[in-house]
C-alpha cells in the first residue's frame, strides 16, 4: 500500500508538471503568434472540427463563437470572388494535397484583406490523411503590398 501511495504521488507530480509545460508552451504560442501576426489552425478529417489560435480571430475581426468550430462558418469571411477556388483547396487537402494560396477575406466590419494560407497534411498510421493543419502567416491590407 505505502508503494502505490508514493507511485500515485509521484504520477501526481509528474502530471502537475507536464500541465505546467504545457500552459507555458501555450502562452509562449500565444504572444510568439501575437507578435509575428500568424494564426494558425487544425482540422480533424474524421470529426470536422476546427480547431483556430487566438489569432486567426483577430485577423477574420471575429470571436471563437463566430467560428464554433466548424469550417463551415469560416467560409463567410472569404471574398466571394474566391470562396470557390478556396473551398477548391480545401477539399484536396482533405485528400492528403497541401496547399499554399492567396486570397481575400472580407472582416465584419467591411474590410478587405488579402491573406497567404499554407498547409501540411498529417497522415496517421494507415497512411492515409486524418489532419490538416495551416498558418495564416500574415495578412496585408492590400494586395500590393505583400512582398
Amino acid at each position: 500500500m505505502l508503494f502505490e501511495t508514493k507511485d500515485l504521488f509521484k504520477r501526481v507530480k509528474e502530471n502537475s508538471e507536464l500541465e505546467e509545460s504545457f500552459n507555458i508552451l501555450k502562452e509562449n504560442l500565444i504572444y510568439g503568434q501575437q507578435l509575428a501576426r500568424i494564426g494558425s489552425w487544425t482540422y480533424d478529417i474524421k470529426t470536422g472540427e476546427t480547431f483556430w489560435t487566438e489569432e486567426v480571430y483577430h485577423i477574420l475581426g471575429c470571436c471563437p463563437q463566430d467560428l464554433d468550430g466548424k469550417l463551415q462558418n469560416f467560409l463567410p469571411y472569404v471574398h466571394p470572388d474566391d470562396l470557390e477556388r478556396v473551398k477548391k483547396v480545401t477539399q484536396e487537402a482533405i485528400k492528403g494535397k497541401e496547399y499554399a494560396v492567396d486570397y481575400r477575406i472580407i472582416t465584419p466590419d467591411g474590410k478587405v484583406k488579402y491573406v497567404y494560407e499554407k498547409t501540411k497534411v498529417l497522415y496517421g498510421e494507415d497512411n492515409n490523411p486524418i489532419k490538416t493543419i495551416g498558418i495564416i502567416p500574415r495578412y496585408y491590407k492590400t494586395k500590393t503590398n505583400r512582398k
